[in-house]
C-alpha cells in the first residue's frame, strides 16, 4: 500500500510534457547536488520570486501572456493552485530593480535556501540594437547572480500591445478622441512600433542619429499627430479591460522575436 500511494503521489505531482523541467534532488546525506527535506519544504512552500519594475503593471502585462501563451499543462497547474504560485515583486520606482535584486539574493542567501527567481525588465531601447544603462546593470547583476533574465528588446511594455487590443479600444464610442492617434500608431512600421515611446508625445527633436533614422519615412499628418497627442498612462490596463481582443496569433506578431513565449518558458522551468 505504501508503495502504490508513493508511485500515485509521484505521478500525480510530474506529469509528463514541458511543464517540470528543473529537476531538485532531495536526500539525507549532505551533498551540493541536493537538498535536505526541511530546505526543500521551505523552498517550495514560497511562491515563485518574479522580480521587475512595477509589480501592478508588470504583474497585469505577465497575467494577460500566461492567459494567453500559457501551454495546457500550465494552465491547468496555475489553475489547481490554492494560492497563486509566483509574486511579481518591485521597488518603489524606476531604477530600484538592482536593490530588489540584491536583496532577495542576500535573503536567499541568509536564509540558506537555494536562489529561486527570474527577473524581466523593459531595455528602454530608442532603436533597434539599443539597450539603456539601467537595463546593462539589471543583466549583469543577474548574469553576476546566475539568475534567469530576459531584458526585453522593445522600449516598453506598451510596445507589445498588439494593434487589434488598440483598434478594439479606438472603436468604442468614449475613445473617439483617441482613434486618429491609434491609427497613426497602427500605420508605423514594426521596427517603429517596437521603440516609439507609447505613452508620451513624440519629442520634437531626436538627439540620436539612429534614432532619426527609423522615424524619417512617417509621414508628416501622422507625426504632427503623434507629437501633438499621447495615449493614457495607463495604457497597458488595455491588456486587462480589452482581452476579449487579445489572442496568442496578435500577441506573437507584435512580439515578432518569441521574447514572450520564452518568459512563459522561463516561469514554466522555474515553477
Amino acid at each position: 500500500m505504501r508503495k502504490l500511494f508513493e508511485q500515485a503521489t509521484i505521478r500525480s505531482s510530474y506529469p509528463r510534457g514541458r511543464l517540470h523541467r528543473k529537476v531538485w534532488g532531495v536526500s539525507l546525506t549532505d551533498s551540493p547536488e541536493t537538498l535536505a527535506p526541511n530546505v526543500a519544504a521551505r523552498l517550495f512552500t514560497q511562491p515563485l520570486c518574479i522580480c521587475v519594475e512595477n509589480r501592478f503593471t508588470d504583474g497585469l502585462f505577465l497575467d494577460a501572456i500566461l492567459s494567453v501563451l500559457a501551454p495546457a499543462e500550465l494552465k491547468v497547474f496555475l489553475d489547481g493552485c490554492a494560492a497563486k504560485p509566483f509574486r511579481c515583486d518591485s521597488g518603489g520606482g524606476n531604477g530600484e530593480l538592482p536593490k530588489i535584486i540584491e536583496s532577495r539574493v542576500q535573503e536567499f542567501t541568509a536564509t540558506g535556501l537555494p536562489l529561486r527567481a527570474i527577473v524581466f525588465a523593459d531595455s528602454d531601447a530608442r532603436f533597434p540594437g539599443h539597450i539603456s544603462d539601467d537595463a546593462k546593470v539589471i543583466a549583469d547583476l543577474c548574469e553576476a547572480h546566475a539568475l534567469l533574465c530576459l531584458i526585453l528588446s522593445k522600449r516598453a511594455i506598451e510596445n507589445y500591445i498588439p494593434d487589434e487590443v488598440l483598434q478594439g479600444w479606438a472603436t468604442e464610442p468614449p475613445s473617439q478622441a483617441v482613434r486618429p492617434l491609434v491609427a497613426a500608431i497602427c500605420r508605423l512600421t514594426p521596427a517603429q512600433r517596437d521603440h516609439v515611446p507609447m505613452k508620451k508625445k513624440f519629442p520634437g527633436q531626436l538627439d540620436d542619429s539612429q534614432e532619426q533614422a527609423l522615424y524619417d519615412d512617417i509621414a508628416p499628418e501622422d507625426l504632427a499627430l503623434m507629437q501633438n497627442h499621447r495615449l493614457r498612462n495607463d495604457l497597458i490596463d488595455l491588456l486587462s479591460t480589452h482581452r476579449q481582443h487579445l489572442t496568442a496569433d496578435a500577441l506573437r506578431n507584435r512580439d515578432g522575436k518569441g521574447e514572450l513565449d520564452r518568459l512563459v518558458d522561463m516561469i514554466t522551468q522555474s515553477l
